[in-house]
């Protein structure tokens, strides 16, 4: 079947007992359809910086000046510094391979896409972005990101893996020695997705594309893949 593709994924979804409460959130999906074609970097940003199993739950909750990470019963605890410690090893660590997604665990105060709950003054807002995936994403803004859930969704799940595979072809395209020609060809080949998707996004690449000569080279690529 040839190389599998590299694809981050919350520890919980592979059916690793990492949870609070020593359980799993096991994907069926993920499990029995796409293990075959992906290779799995797991990753429990809340183990990882050295909470226990079971451990107490945490929360996310806004002190007025920044959204901190707390134990849910013990507010006092909080546990922001050691999770951004953790979180900012890690994407720098994933940022120097070829990773080509990223799927999280929905709703968790560390993992969760969006709509993770934030809490202040005794009320609780659905605006919330887990501290790891807010991180990773502004990090890797390139990299195709889904919540598991939302993979249920056969529109969500074409969209995300598609991006995947176009990712991986990106990499392999570039070959470890990325060029401007190497890039205006890729954009070429996928120049009919790009305007299926997003005809914005894809008159504004052309745009950059056409220019080239105007951006050094290590500018060029970086704007091209962020955007």
């Amino acid at each position: 079947m040839g190389d599998k593709i590299k694809v981050g994924i919350s520890s919980c979804l592979l059916g690793e007992k990492v949870r609070f409460d020593s359980g799993h959130k096991q994907s069926t999906y993920v499990n029995k359809e796409l293990r075959d074609y992906f290779d799995f970097v797991s990753v429990c940003p809340e183990v990882g910086m050295g909470l226990s199993v079971p451990r107490p739950t945490i929360r996310l909750m806004s002190d007025e000046e920044r959204i901190i990470l707390v134990e849910t019963k013990d507010a006092s605890k909080d546990y922001t510094d050691g999770m951004m410690q953790f979180t900012r090893g890690k994407v720098d660590e994933l940022k120097d391979t070829e990773m080509c997604g990223y799927i999280v665990c929905a709703k968790s105060p560390s993992c969760g896409m969006e709509r993770v709950k934030v809490y202040s003054n005794g009320h609780a807002s659905t605006d919330g972005v887990g501290l790891y995936t807010k991180h990773l994403m502004e990090t890797m803004p390139w990299l195709p990101v889904e919540e598991d859930g939302r993979l249920n969704d056969p529109i969500l799940k074409e969209n995300f893996i598609s991006r995947v595979y176009g990712l991986n072809d990106f990499y392999k395209s570039m070959d470890g020695d990325p060029t401007a020609g190497k890039i205006v060809a890729f954009h070429s080949r996928y120049k009919l997705t790009l305007m299926a998707h997003d005809p914005a996004s894809y008159k504004e690449l052309g745009r950059l594309v056409a220019n080239q000569a105007d951006y050094s080279l290590k500018s060029f690529i970086k704007l091209t893949v962020s955007d």
